[in-house]
């Protein structure tokens, strides 16, 4: 017999949860303890884990899993999850990303869990509070075995909730399968005769709310919606905003993924965006509101309403200032008196608003105040509106948008490129990176490595909304995705780009004087970053690139170009070489390649068909809009040639499309120049920067000859004006000389051939045969940022604003220069000389402070700057570093062949000994130790020429670095580089960072054996050195007397007695004799004595009220005595500053404050 019960109430339990990992990597334990709604511990784990790759972060997270899916064994509905870790809270919340795969695993585990409990609080404890957790963690490791105790299952164990016992499967998101039937083909694309019909069963089947597919025409274009900005939200606002989206995400992603073809489903993922928009409108920043004109009525000025000290200040200059006008109008002195009162009022309040504008936003306070000083800042602001009308830009961007003539693949012109293609291999890695399906952390990351201040397109979506609700929509970012990847196309909206013109010089009536920049749509951008990371993948797996084109590779080609440009000047005048070199730039390359040429070229390269067609699909009746024409936007113009700028796909597309053309440069046979044994390169490209080199003259024009026809058949054009070559060969004396028997026209055109004083300008570094010139190029940018730098100091910004300025937006910009030219050591010391000067006037130091304060890392305590001098031997070090373990094997065996070239070069060597030695060769030659090798004898004299190897020869030697063996479980490396402060070898993406330290800590080390200035140095860092970088809230002459103190540079007596300006160093308190040292005058001094005890009682009330608000939070039963005796002793009546008692714990704990 049914028995009807009343519903029971759901009870809110409790999760707390910590991980400890001691060694961290290493063996962890995870601690987790579930409460019932009457507080009572119901549940606690101790759990063990043996692995030595264990972390805090996965023992944290591995305990949140094992607690939550214990709280869901026990019943529960109702969840408030407690832990002291801030980022596995924000990551499970999802305000913050998690870039590591193995974490990110854990994450998804925790939040399928979640998923089943009605209600979750996620809700951040502080250490003490979370001390039950942190003992079972800590338990785990003492003892090394997993525990649990369970209150209702005493009895039965066995019943209950085991680490052990559960599951050890992977839990995965839920994910659909995908269909391998409705692939996209004409019988997705809907009729005309059908459409009608469609659009009512969508509209149907949805509650009668139509999701139309928008045609894109000359009449029907997206309207541009402002950028969607979102304020300061509070919790409860953010969660409410989440919600909101979450019912978007399971509303949306069910009925796209229940869509059974192109045409049900295309509208859904269109409006995305907008629906994106309505659900976050109420939490947006409000569109500034129009002004409503005044009543006549009312003309008399309000009163003026101070909202801090200094706007009050003001208000009494200005009001003394009028009060002297009136009183004495002809008392001039009075009267410039109160004037300069409000003038100081009014430079103080400007003085603060930068600052606060430089806490706000740096860059752009930044940015404003180098305008004035900055030759790339201080041009004309750029109109905002073209002055050309709309139909003549459409005329304009039609034409350039459009073939000339018909690509013909075919044709016979292209033969020997398409031969150039046939000896590829068949495709053996990464095979499924076309077939498989698209996965939730894929989109992830691609969200991740988004720049969140990117401009978004017509929709006013940006990255920074995706990245902050991603766990809420990347499951819809998922569904749109996968359906596109299924049927290979892309919503119509997504092919519209906008297009802002930006104006170069020249007259603004001409359109070719505007530089276009395209945006596009954000959530379109995202998924053609993920097909650009597939044929990425694809392309590097199977060596489909050749490693002369560099441009948007996995790694930093940039440098590696750089690099082979100097070998072949340096090769040339060590061994007075011929070299013919020519650099071509292409006009509009981007924009005016032929779409054909990429698919073919994909198709011959081994792409699958079905990835070709996903590519093919969004340049398919692609488009674009100017927005800011003079009387409104264009219409549509078709993008038919060319890819598009600014979309993650389109820099691989257009490299691909080059592969023809490099491929066969690299077969000709008699061109290039041996910079190593089997090493002849011959051409160095960086997307469409191409450049071709030989050592012959009948060599060159062979390679140009090649670039001419491919330009031919292709149909793109080189610009002859920005074309150059350098001819060098040797006279009669063997000297250099140019070589004008060589001239090569392109077009019809003669190319312009340097002279060898003059220097072509590729990849941002002038590529000249004159050394002299090469070292001296970099003077007009020493000069620009030296003027940037005294800007700064001049601006009123805080010194430690201006410290940091220097070195985030000064400093950076002559990073890459450095890494690549050899300037003249004076000329960094110069600049150096000169920013120390400034900071020293700044800080108010005196020229006997040490420089090494300055240049003392921020965790020493000091400034964190480097001197240019150091960061060009700390960036030629990384530089030479990186060529000899280049991913490239030419590159490597190139670097290694120079180090053997200044070798032989500099000293008589054993061939026959050092023949298959060249590593060792190369590591006691930098390492300066190859003159105690007896096969090595040093030559008196030689006619070697400077150069990076020996720079960085020096270098190492002066800073006490090796290069060394490296054999151990992590691999084998004959030129390993490591530093004493750092344990590991070092690799690519550390070299720089911590040989940079490196040089740092050197300082560091010279300053705490400073006698005087160096006393404190040991025990600089951490807390008590952050106001020497952040300004901790302090005055400008706190700062500075903090700095000042800290080096010992205050002007008391001692001090000035050492510095021979005083012959007394007694206090000059008359009634003391003791030594005026600092610490006298700030703790001992007698006539002090009142402000010392002040200082002394506000710092204890400030730690007093610290600890009272942890005891509070804690909700601890622990009594705090501040400057009271201690209860129940009997002694001496002492006073000890701070007194914790605990009489249930029965411990005391007694500190007093210096």
């Amino acid at each position: 017999m049914a028995v009807e019960t009343e519903p029971v109430p759901i009870e809110l339990w409790t999760l707390r949860f910590d991980g400890a990992c001691r060694r961290n990597p290493g063996a962890g334990g995870a601690g987790a303890a579930l409460f019932d709604a009457s507080d009572t511990v119901v549940w606690t784990c101790s759990h063990y884990m043996p692995s030595s790759g264990e972390t805090n972060n996965s023992a944290e997270y591995t305990a949140l899993l094992l607690g939550v899916q214990s709280a869901l064994h026990h019943g529960a509905k109702m969840l408030t999850i407690e832990g002291d870790s801030h980022l596995v809270l924000a990551q499970v919340r999802g305000t913050f990303g998690c870039t590591n795969k193995r974490l990110r695993c854990l994450r998804n585990k925790v939040r399928v869990a979640l998923a089943a409990l009605d209600k979750y609080t996620l809700r951040h404890i502080d250490r003490k509070a979370n001390a039950h957790a942190d003992r079972l963690a800590n338990r785990a490791l003492d003892q090394r075995r997993t525990s649990t105790e369970c209150g209702p299952h005493a009895q039965t164990q066995t019943t209950c909730y085991h680490p052990e016992a559960a599951t050890t499967t992977a839990a995965t998101l839920p994910t659909r399968c995908s269909s391998t039937g409705n692939q996209a083909g004409d019988d997705d694309i809907p009729h005309c005769d059908t459409e009608a019909d469609t659009a009512a069963d969508i509209a149907a089947r949805d509650g009668g709310e139509v999701f139309p597919v928008i045609p894109i025409g000359p009449a029907s274009t997206p309207a541009r919606q402002p950028r969607l900005r979102l304020r300061q939200l509070n919790d409860d606002e953010h969660n409410a905003a989440a919600a909101a989206l979450q019912t978007l995400t399971e509303t949306v992603a069910s009925k796209i993924e229940d869509a059974d073809s192109w045409a049900s489903g295309e509208g859904y993922i269109s409006s995305i965006p907008d629906r994106i928009r309505e659900a976050l409108q109420p939490f947006s920043t409000a569109p500034p509101s129009a002004s409503r004109p005044r009543p006549a009525q009312h003309r008399r000025r309000p009163p003026r309403v101070t909202r801090n000290q200094r706007e009050h200040r003001l208000d009494e200059a200005l009001d003394n200032m009028s009060a002297v006008q009136r009183a004495a109008p002809t008392d001039q002195r009075a009267i410039r008196t109160a004037r300069r009162r409000v003038g100081r009022v009014r430079a103080s309040m400007a003085k603060q608003e930068l600052r606060q504008a430089f806490a706000k936003d740096e860059a752009k306070c930044v940015e404003q105040i180098l305008r004035s000083v900055s030759a790339e800042l201080a041009e004309d602001e750029h109109p905002t509106t073209c002055p050309i009308n709309r139909d003549e830009l459409h005329r304009h961007f039609t034409g350039t948008n459009t073939a000339p003539a018909p690509f013909d693949y075919e044709a016979p012109r292209g033969h020997e490129f398409r031969t150039a293609l046939a000896s590829f291999q068949p495709a053996t890695s990464e095979t499924d990176a076309f077939e498989e399906d698209l996965t939730l952390d894929e989109i992830e990351d691609q969200l991740t490595r988004a720049a969140k201040t990117s401009s978004p397109g017509h929709d006013g979506i940006g990255y920074d909304v995706y990245r902050r609700f991603a766990m809420q929509l990347i499951p819809l970012l998922h569904a749109a995705f996968r359906f596109c990847w299924m049927h290979r196309r892309v919503p119509a909206l997504w092919k519209v780009g906008i297009v802002r013109l930006i104006h170069k010089k020249g007259d603004p009536t001409q359109p070719s004087n505007w530089r276009p920049i395209c945006l596009q749509p954000t959530i379109y951008k995202l998924y053609s970053g993920l097909l650009g990371r597939r044929l990425s993948r694809w392309l590097e797996g199977n060596e489909r690139l050749p490693m002369a084109q560099k441009g948007f590779r996995a790694f930093n080609g940039c440098h590696e170009h750089n690099f082979m440009a100097t070998t072949l000047l340096d090769q040339t005048r060590r061994l007075h070489r011929r070299l013919y070199q020519v650099w071509y730039d292409l006009r509009n390359a981007f924009g005016s390649l032929p779409q054909q040429l990429m698919w073919r070229v994909l198709r011959h390269l081994g792409v699958e068909a079905s990835f070709i067609e996903r590519c093919q699909d969004i340049y398919a009746g692609s488009a674009f809009v100017v927005t800011n024409a003079a009387d409104g936007p264009t219409d549509p113009v078709r993008q038919e040639v060319g890819v598009y700028q600014g979309c993650p796909l389109s820099p691989l597309l257009f490299i691909s499309a080059l592969v023809p053309l490099v491929r066969r440069l690299e077969q000709l046979d008699g061109v290039g120049v041996p910079l190593a044994d089997g090493v002849r390169p011959c051409t160095t490209a960086y997307a469409d920067d191409l450049k071709v080199f030989s050592d012959s003259a009948a060599g060159i024009r062979k390679c140009h000859g090649v670039v001419a026809r491919f330009l031919a058949w292709t149909g793109l054009r080189a610009n002859p004006a920005k074309c150059a070559s350098l001819a060098v060969t040797t006279n009669a004396r063997g000297n250099p000389a140019r070589d004008d028997s060589v001239r090569l026209d392109i077009h019809g055109d003669t190319i312009a051939t340097l002279s060898l004083q003059e220097s072509y300008k590729y990849l941002g570094v002038g590529d000249g045969f004159d050394h002299v010139r090469h070292r001296l190029q970099l003077e007009p940018k020493l000069q620009q940022i030296k003027r940037e730098a005294v800007a700064l100091m001049h601006s009123g910004l805080a010194g430690w604003q201006v410290v940091k300025a220097l070195k985030v937006f000064v400093y950076p910009k002559v990073e890459y220069a450095l890494r690549h030219l050899r300037p003249l050591q004076s000329q960094l010391q110069g600049f150096d000389r000169a920013v120390i000067r400034g900071l020293r006037h700044l800080l108010r130091l005196p020229q006997s402070a040490t420089t090494e304060f300055f240049y003392t890392p921020t965790s020493g305590g000091g400034l964190g700057l480097l001197s240019l001098v150091e960061m060009h031997q700390a960036l030629q070090v990384a530089h030479a570093w990186q060529m000899l373990h280049s991913q490239d094997a030419a590159v490597v065996a190139v670097a290694k062949a120079q180090v053997g070239q200044v070798a032989r070069k500099r000293y008589r060597l054993q061939e026959d000994h050092w023949r298959g030695r060249e590593d060792e060769l190369v590591r006691l030659f930098l390492n300066s130790e190859l003159a105690a090798s007896p096969y090595a004898e040093r030559l008196r004299r030689n006619g070697d020429i400077g150069s990076v190897w020996t720079d960085v020869q020096r270098t190492l030697r002066l800073h006490h670095l090796t290069l060394a063996v490296q054999d151990d479980r992590d691999g084998h490396d004959p030129l390993a580089l490591r530093v004493l402060h750092h344990t590991k070898w070092l690799g690519h993406k550390s070299v720089l960072r911590h040989v940079k330290l490196h040089m740092k800590i050197r300082h560091q080390t010279r300053w705490e054996g400073l006698v005087d200035q160096g006393k404190t140095a040991r025990v600089h860092g951490g807390l008590g050195s952050k106001f020497v970088t952040t300004g901790a809230g302090l005055s400008d002459a706190e700062h500075r007397f903090g700095i000042m103190a800290r080096l010992n540079q205050v002007d008391t007596n001692a001090v000035l007695t050492r510095k021979r300006l005083r012959s007394n160093k007694t206090c000059r308190d008359p009634t003391c004799s003791s030594a005026e040292t600092l610490a006298h005058a700030l703790n001992h001094c007698a006539a002090n004595m009142d402000a010392i005890r002040q200082r002394h009682d506000d710092a204890l009330e400030q730690i007093g009220s610290k600890i009272r608000a942890a005891l509070e939070r804690a909700k601890s039963t622990t009594e705090l005595r501040l400057n009271q005796t201690v209860p129940e002793y009997t002694g001496a009546a002492l006073r000890p500053d701070i007194v914790l008692r605990n009489e249930a714990a029965k411990k005391v704990v007694i500190a007093d404050l210096a």
